[in-house]
């Protein structure tokens, strides 16, 4: 008797352990099964040496995804919209309902989906169709928007610079926090800035109880309480005295402190489809398919949902995910239509890559009617930089223009550069007049100081020697215009100015602000001078400056570019 117990116990759970779910129909074969625990009897054999073998071992016993009935994976199957959010959904550990009777078994996912801010009518096509890569990002952005954010909150490139960019714009800092942290009765912790408006209401709330102590001391003397602001009127209160610009001071700089959270704040919550694209890139959630290629547009498999997932739940515990960079350019080009904050992203700092305003690209004045179509930082020493073909002429016919002496120095010869690159749309206008992009206070150096400084002579002197210390202009041989040769300007032979410009790796003398404008150049053009950035890098002021009396413009020495 014993023996037909087991052997139907047997069958009952080989039974169980095989029902499949009606919201993971896979095509052209069997359901797959809903218990980690087979899997973890028997790997299917369709992945083994696999590159996501492990990655989908991980995820068979986590239980998010299914083995199929004839004990296979699929790993090269498409992935529908459904079937990825439902991983996501069970991945995460989202709470689902159960069904009503009119409800498919796919409506309570979706509902966990959204309420969790996995899925926020993110793309709308038919649930049954293969999810493409993009967006399969948005929902993995959303996965580790929070984890993400909190990041960023604490990196050195944002808020811990920020705060020592702003502790080296306020000289009483030290002294203050000392006198501050003198007063027992003040129950904070004032260098914890993680929370500057808990600091700030704390503060307040100390000094509104002081105040009632400083008027206890002006009444034992007979005389009335007074603000502080009014100085030693008829009132003694030198305690009060004594704190109150101190405490003025520190609330100042607290409040500063908090604006950058909340402004960091709006732009997280502000994102944008192609910038979560971009940032499941950043955060090393997804990477390319190759030099110069993302493949926004392919369908993803069930191998590629896993290792994604996987990523996703790594990256939440806190685990630092390896980055394509290649890929990462290219997700920001597709974001908006520059690179400059991943090939210069320690420098300009992440939190300022959405100041980049695309609106501004579109240029109209009576002179020029078109667009600026893309901004391209390449890589002059980087061979597999994604963006050579941006180039349009062959290196070998380039040359470093000096902004001196009107001599020329092949690109061919040089390194430790990047090469700024912009593409325009042809003058709508019958006219010769094209649209410039600058980048201001990038390696300029003393070339634009105001009037004829010692320091812009000499370097004037070493540039037109051939020195390369500052952003150049690059130009284009025509004829037989050889190193050192000196050529005519604009439309002159042999040689004419590009829409190219390079600038040295290290080294190089930055300002405090950086600005991206557009100009025609032309006198008169009311238009001109439009601006597409403005930002203030804050670890700028971290670095050694360059202090020079005879010119106002202030600079700092930055040893690598990024």
């Amino acid at each position: 008797m014993r023996k037909y117990k087991i052997v139907f116990v047997c069958f009952l759970l080989s039974t169980f352990l095989f029902t499949s779910i009606d919201y993971a129909k896979a095509e052209g074969g069997s359901s797959p099964t809903t218990d980690s625990s087979t899997v973890q009897l028997k790997i299917p054999t369709d992945i083994i040496g696999s590159q996501a073998e492990e990655y989908i071992k991980r995820a068979l016993t986590a239980g998010y995804v299914k083995a199929y009935d004839d004990k296979t994976f699929k790993p090269d199957a498409k992935v529908t919209r459904e079937e990825f959010l439902a991983m996501m959904v069970d991945a995460l550990d989202i709470p689902t309902e159960q069904p009503n009777g009119t409800e498919t078994s796919f409506t309570p996912i979706l509902n966990a989906a959204v309420k969790g801010n996995l899925y926020q009518d993110d793309y709308r096509l038919k649930w049954s169709d293969p999810i493409t890569l993009s967006d399969a990002a948005l929902t993995l952005e959303r996965a580790t928007h929070q984890a993400s954010y909190a990041r960023i909150v604490k990196s050195s490139t944002t808020q811990s610079t920020s705060t020592t960019s702003l502790k080296n714009s306020y000289p009483e800092y030290a002294e203050d926090l000392q006198i501050l942290q003198s007063f027992k009765d003040l129950n904070v912790k004032l260098d914890d800035y993680d929370n500057p408006k808990v600091l700030i209401q704390a503060i307040t709330e100390w000094y509104s109880r002081k105040q009632d102590e400083f008027m206890d001391e002006n009444s034992k003397q007979g005389k009335n309480y007074c603000i502080p602001t009014m100085g030693e009127a008829n009132c003694v209160n030198p305690t009060d005295q004594k704190i109150y610009p101190v405490m003025e001071r520190y609330k100042s700089f607290l409040q500063r402190l908090a604006k950058f959270s909340t402004d960091l704040s709006k732009t997280y919550d502000g994102f944008e489809p192609k910038q979560r694209v971009y940032e499941s890139v950043r955060r090393g959630l997804i990477q390319g398919s190759g030099q110069g290629k993302l493949a926004l547009d392919s369908s993803i498999t069930r191998a590629q949902a896993v290792v994604y997932i996987e990523r996703a739940l790594s990256y939440n515990k806190g685990n630092d995910l390896p980055v394509d960079k290649y890929a990462l350019e290219l997700a920001e080009v597709y974001w908006h239509q520059t690179n400059i904050f991943t090939k210069w992203s320690n420098y300009l700092g992440i939190e300022n890559s959405s100041k980049f305003d695309t609106s501004k690209l579109p240029y109209e004045s009576k002179y020029y009617k078109g667009a600026i179509t893309g901004l391209y930082i390449i890589d002059l020493d980087d061979p597999k930089d994604p963006f050579w073909d941006k180039l349009q002429y062959p290196l070998k016919d380039l040359y470093r223009d000096t902004w001196a002496g009107n001599r020329a120095f092949p690109l061919t010869k040089s390194k430790d550069a990047y090469l700024i690159v912009y593409t325009q749309t042809k003058n709508q206008f019958k006219s010769k007049v094209d649209l410039q992009l600058i980048i201001s206070g990038v390696g300029e150096g003393h070339l634009n100081d105001g009037g004829m400084t010692k320091e812009r002579q000499e370097q004037m002197s070493r540039v037109a020697k051939g020195s390369f210390e500052v952003q150049q202009n690059v130009v284009r041989k025509i004829n037989n215009l050889k190193p050192g040769m000196p050529y005519k300007d604009y439309e002159g032979m042999p040689a004419e100015y590009t829409n190219i410009k390079i600038v040295p790796k290290k080294n190089i003398k930055v300002e405090d602000s950086v600005t991206i404008y557009l100009t025609t150049g032309v006198v008169g053009d009311t238009n001109t001078n439009q601006r597409v950035m403005n930002i203030r890098p804050d670890h700028i002021k971290n670095l050694p400056p360059e202090s020079v009396l005879s010119n106002p413009r202030g600079f700092y020495l930055l040893d690598q570019l990024n």
